[in-house]
């Protein structure tokens, strides 16, 4: 019976994250993809047809060449295991630890974005954030990871404290994953 209320209450507070992330002010600015490697995970076990729900991190994308040295973007990595996979993705952003003031009002929203992957295997899905977020800034973020047609179908991911720059103390660098 506890799992069942327990399962109750995260259904609901998903509800209560997705209507009032629409308070939220949009982000300006695009989301990015770029290809990291081959798929770490055979086959689409625990996935939603062919991106693979466990194999979301975030992470702080640092790359030279595309982002200014001493600065990271607000990033995520997926997985998919076909060509030309859609897939949906949300970030919410917080200036300020642990999703406060309010967990469920985010300060920044980027709204749902449909991205396609070209060939199956791991992407860093990176929003540009160098110009909202300077290095040294202190932010909470979390991300909706889906397809398509399910653009909730992996849930969201928990909320990481971060601050924008190099990767220490913001989530460890993507491309070394």
């Amino acid at each position: 019976m506890s799992q069942f209320r327990n399962a109750t209450l995260g259904v609901l507070a998903l509800v209560c994250l997705a209507s009032s992330a629409s308070h939220a002010g949009n982000l300006n600015g695009s989301f990015s993809v770029d290809y990291l490697g081959p798929s770490k995970s055979s086959g689409a076990a625990n996935g939603i047809g062919a991106v693979l729900c466990p194999s979301t991190t975030q992470c702080s994308f640092t790359r030279a060449g595309i982002v200014p040295a001493g600065e990271s973007r607000v990033a995520i990595i997926v997985e998919a295991t076909v060509d030309m996979q859609n897939v949906s993705v949300d970030l919410l952003l917080w200036a300020a630890e642990a999703c406060q003031p309010d967990p469920l009002t985010p300060d920044a929203d980027s709204g749902f974005q449909v991205l396609t992957l070209p060939t199956a295997g791991r992407w860093i899905i990176s929003f540009q954030t160098e110009s909202v977020l300077p290095a040294g800034t202190t932010f909470s973020q979390v991300w909706f990871v889906g397809t398509d047609t399910w653009p909730q179908a992996c849930g969201h991911s928990f909320c990481s404290n971060s601050v924008s720059g190099q990767p220490i103390p913001a989530p460890f660098d993507c491309d070394v994953q």
